[in-house]
């Protein structure tokens, strides 16, 4: 999931949003599409990384690397609904989040290989986030 358009102002300051991750069979979390990392819960993560746009051949903005979090969790719940893995169970969780980066809108499209069909929602770029405990 990457940012399709950036806002040129931020539209959200530090405060709470809502996060898809994958959950394993243990009920560790590991957020989508980042890696194998399990995470802790109720601890500050901080994002590591420069400014990037893998896939910027095709003119999408280039912004600093940082945790993709929704303002609602319906749009957790719609974006959940349209990620499908065979391995881990999708899990939609409260977070808390600080030094904003960016915000804009984000797009999935419809890929078959990867089992996703299409997407757009309001997102929240962060440089921190923190897992909210109670929030399962």
């Amino acid at each position: 999931m990457c940012l399709q358009t950036i806002d040129e102002v931020p539209k959200y300051k530090d405060g709470f949003g809502w996060k898809v991750f994958e959950e394993n069979h243990k009920g560790n979390l590991r957020p989508d599409m980042q890696g194998n990392n399990v995470w802790p819960v109720d601890e500050w993560v901080k994002a590591k990384g420069e400014p990037l746009h893998i896939n910027n051949d095709c003119c999408l903005p280039t912004y600093k690397s940082g945790f993709h979090i929704f303002p609602t969790k319906r749009e957790a719940k719609e974006y959940k609904r349209q990620r499908v893995s065979p391995y881990y169970r999708m899990s939609v969780r409260k977070v808390e989040y600080r030094n904003v980066i960016a915000t804009g809108i984000s797009k999935l499209f419809e890929n078959y290989f990867i089992h996703y069909t299409a997407w757009e929602g309001r997102c929240i770029v962060a440089k921190e986030m923190r897992i909210v405990e109670d929030s399962k």
